[in-house]
């Protein structure tokens, strides 16, 4: 077991299964894991990792931090409290803030490890290496078809082939590239694997942060109601994850959607279908011609401002 107490952050495209993950891991007695938070973007953008923060500087930080919606929604924590927490630990570097904050958040489940859930952190892996050092990364991959298919209908990074696959070809890329970069921080995981046969991929992801695998992790969904949000049960986000996984929740690209859009999200994301295994269904000529296609009809449809591929079947 690799020895490590750091954080544990859980990367990966929306709708790919980062929740499921996050809610498995959180079930440790050892790692808690809060809902999302947005604030490093801002925080990288306004501070150096190895900036010292005192003083007007760290009032500012947790202006920042506790000026997100997600941290307004979700976390409903008192910025008086978090700012009376942290000024006595002042001088601190930014490391040693966001470490602060989540230990406030997480504080009274009594876990030693804290992690965080937010496919966009995906994109801040290299600011958060070198803030927090010690940190793990597990980034989930899923089919990029049935990724689409759970995408696509909220609108988050457009509802086209092109829109979505660009998106989902760009998060798979970096979780490769993260994975084989060298560093030795960074774990995989396919969301089949762990709806599929979780226990084997839990023992190992918990191998490879430092942590002992706990048979518990399994049975995510008999406490998920407490750890999901209520807006995400409202709109639907997570109905599945108050329940066990099924196997009907894996290749619904075969018996749902467009099949011409998901030939499309195939052709823009197949070297990621390919780098992680999955199944393709043309040889890459194809897939290039597809591609082009797809690229044709999102440029078409914003021109027109209508959504020229809806009619394809």
């Amino acid at each position: 077991m690799t020895s490590s107490d750091g954080p544990v952050f859980v990367v990966g495209a929306m709708r790919s299964g980062t929740t499921l993950l996050r809610l498995m891991l959180n079930r440790h007695s050892q790692l808690a894991i809060p809902a999302e938070s947005h604030f490093f973007a801002a925080l990288f953008e306004r501070f150096t990792h190895d900036e010292v923060l005192s003083g007007l500087d760290l009032d500012e930080a947790v202006t920042i931090i506790t000026s997100t919606i997600e941290w307004q929604q979700d976390w409903r924590e008192d910025a008086d409290a978090l700012r009376d927490d942290l000024r006595p630990r002042a001088p601190m570097r930014l490391g040693a803030l966001i470490d602060g904050v989540f230990r406030f958040e997480t504080r009274p489940t009594g876990k030693p490890r804290w992690g965080s859930k937010t496919p966009a952190h995906l994109f801040q892996v290299p600011r958060l290496r070198r803030a927090l050092p010690d940190a793990r990364f597990i980034g989930i991959v899923r089919d990029p078809r049935d990724a689409y298919l759970s995408l696509a209908p909220r609108g988050w990074v457009g509802t086209d082939a092109w829109s979505v696959g660009r998106y989902l070809a760009r998060c798979d890329r970096l979780v490769h590239q993260f994975h084989t970069d060298g560093h030795g921080d960074f774990t995989t995981v396919r969301y089949e694997q762990l709806v599929l046969d979780p226990e084997p991929e839990l023992e190992r992801l918990c191998d490879a942060v430092g942590l002992a695998y706990e048979p518990e992790m399994k049975d995510f969904h008999v406490d998920a109601r407490q750890h999901v949000q209520d807006w995400e049960i409202q709109t639907g986000a997570h109905e599945k994850l108050l329940r066990p996984p099924s196997v009907d929740d894996v290749g619904r690209w075969r018996r749902e959607g467009s099949r011409h859009r998901l030939r499309e999200v195939e052709a823009v994301t197949y070297d990621a279908v390919r780098t992680f295994g999955y199944e393709t269904t043309m040889p890459k000529w194809r897939a290039s011609t597809l591609r082009r296609l797809a690229q044709a009809e999102h440029r078409l449809s914003r021109s027109s401002g209508g959504d020229v591929a809806t009619a394809r079947s």
